[in-house]
């Protein structure tokens, strides 16, 4: 197959064809064979794909039928935003869309029937501000099948700015193991570039809730515990540090203010960083120690532009006295207003909204569970078992502390101390996960899920709060009210992990019967998982466990409890 690539009429082997073959033989020693293989073909990384058809005889040369040839085709297939285009996203990140995939050996047949290596080089890509001059610095980011190129600016767009977007690709060839440098007739290199104009639409004077990541307290959290960490922080994911420098009204003050049901409000100041991680641009941090919080109080926290000074409506009126004509002890005074009237109010850059807890402290709200005396097991599966404990109070815990909010907020984590569980210390599990390979459990939980994974070998974290009712935050109403009501006050703690342990002795088991089947030696401890007929049943006694109250974004744990369950 040929297509035009950097200029030159080039050909390609058919890489990763899917087909089918219909073949027929002749004669009494079949060495005469005639068929046609039809399939799917990919080549250039998918720059070129297709269907094909070959017709073969054995000793003759192959023909393909209908595969098709694109002529003239770009490696640099687009830039992003368009040429032209205004009003730009001041949070767009340009990309550079490629045909071919770059930094990607390839092998392309030569003229003289010789194979040879070739690959597509990004040689640079860059966005300039053309009305200042400079040029932009930002993360950059190639897309896992190397045909997309993304560069996110440190900082939004300036507002109402000229940009242009410049991309450049190069081409190299391997020679005796290195790699060398494509020209030209003239001896050049052999470079493509592409290049696009663009102007930015407006900042916004405010942050967008889309672009706080992390916070705590957390927006609509029912269960903010005052007096778990004395500082609070916003986590976001552009950096709006022009709202708090170039920015920055005339006139005002900036602090946090916490707010109240009746209106009272208390400030604090705070402090910001720019910084460059998980894809997190700005940090605000602030105390929380001087606010005076009450208990179950719907609070409105924010980040405010408060006026230095409330003008009157007088502020800008002048007077002026004069003389009258032929009697100078006669004065008119007169009024004008000398531009216009600046009210200056408060203005709100970001805000959200929570509740506090009846408890000042997750450790202190815990205390108030009675988890061992309320321990029973659950059946789930011939000789496997759940470990359960009910759990009672009036203030449940919320969508936040137990991970159902969104995938990267979960306040409470348990873990199971596995080494002080008599089960687990006097049954096959503590040999098996010790002395057995990891390699063949691990790609079994593989196919199963992400979570599976998680819970960690051996399986120490499937332990979950279970509401029948479900979890929540403030909802709407609450929040219009200001004033919140109480959740389901029951719920159960589960300790999944014997079912887990249960799933990786199968796993074990089966990878230990290819072993046997191959006549591979076994080591004592494999002989012991294969001869462990069912998995070992939960016996009455403790199964002690630490539970973590951990920050969003931050991973600081601020509490560890240890608490047992009791069969």
């Amino acid at each position: 197959m040929e297509a035009r690539i950097f200029g030159r009429k080039r050909s390609f082997s058919i890489l990763d064809m899917s087909a089918a073959a219909l073949l027929q033989g002749a004669g009494p020693n079949p060495f005469y064979f005639n068929g046609t293989v039809a399939g799917r073909f990919r080549a250039l990384g998918g720059l070129i794909s297709g269907r094909c058809q070959v017709d073969f005889e054995i000793g003759d040369e192959c023909l393909v039928v209908g595969a098709g040839s694109p002529f003239g085709e770009e490696i640099i297939g687009q830039l992003t935003p368009s040429d032209g285009e205004s009003d730009v996203n001041v949070f767009a990140a340009p990309q550079a869309v490629f045909n071919i995939p770059v930094n990607t050996p390839m092998e392309i047949d030569e003229p003289n029937g010789k194979t040879a290596w070739y690959r597509v080089t990004l040689e640079d890509f860059y966005i300039t501000n053309v009305d200042s001059g400079t040029k932009l610095s930002g993360i950059e980011e190639l897309s896992n099948d190397n045909r997309t190129f993304a560069l996110d600016p440190e900082e939004p767009f300036e507002s109402h700015a000229n940009f242009k977007v410049f991309a450049k690709v190069g081409f190299q060839k391997k020679n005796n193991g290195s790699w060398e440098i494509v020209k030209d007739a003239n001896g050049d290199p052999l470079y493509e570039s592409k290049e696009i104009a663009f102007e930015s639409g407006e900042r916004p004077d405010h942050i967008l809730p889309e672009h706080v990541k992390f916070s705590y307290p957390i927006d609509r959290q029912y269960n903010y515990y005052p007096k778990e960490y004395d500082k609070g922080y916003l986590l976001l994911t552009e950096n709006y540090r022009y709202l708090f420098t170039t920015e920055k009204p005339e006139g005002f003050d900036q602090e946090v203010m916490l707010s109240d049901a009746s209106g009272s409000s208390q400030t604090v100041p705070f402090s910001w960083s720019s910084m460059s991680r998980n894809g997190l641009r700005l940090e605000i941090s602030f105390s929380t120690a001087d606010f005076n919080f009450s208990n179950n109080e719907i609070y409105k926290l924010a980040i405010v532009n408060i006026p230095q000074k409330r003008a009157a409506i007088t502020d800008n009126i002048k007077t002026q006295k004069q003389t009258m004509q032929g009697n100078d002890s006669l004065q008119v005074e007169k009024q004008h207003a000398e531009g216009n009237l600046a009210i200056l109010d408060l203005k709100q850059i970001v805000a959200l909204d929570f509740r506090t807890s009846s408890y000042d402290t997750f450790a202190e709200k815990m205390g108030k569970f009675d988890i061992p005396g309320t321990g029973w097991i659950d059946y789930t599966e011939p000789f496997v078992h759940q470990i359960k404990a009910n759990l009672t109070e009036n203030e449940y815990f919320d969508k936040f502390e137990m991970g159902e909010a969104q995938s990267n907020i979960k306040l409470i984590h348990f873990k199971a101390k596995l080494n002080q569980t008599d089960w687990y210390n006097n049954s096959i599990y503590l040999t098996m996960y010790g002395d057995c390979p990891v390699k063949s459990i691990q790609n079994k939980r593989e196919n199963r899920s992400n979570q599976f994974m998680e819970y960690g070998y051996p399986p120490e974290k499937p332990i979950r709060i279970f509401n029948s009712r479900g979890t929540r935050g403030l909802n709407e109403s609450e929040l219009e009210t200001r004033t919140a009501t109480l959740m389901y006050p029951k719920g159960t703690l589960i300790n999944s992990i014997p079912y887990w342990c249960s799933r990786d002795l199968s796993y074990q088991k089966t990878a230990i019967g290819i072993k046997v089947a191959q006549k591979q030696s076994l080591t004592f401890t494999e002989y012991a998982v294969l001869r462990q007929e069912y998995p070992p049943e939960v016996i009455k006694g403790l199964y002690p466990m630490e539970v973590r109250y951990e920050l969003p974004g931050k991973h600081l744990t601020t509490t560890t409890l240890n608490i047992n369950m009791k069969n």
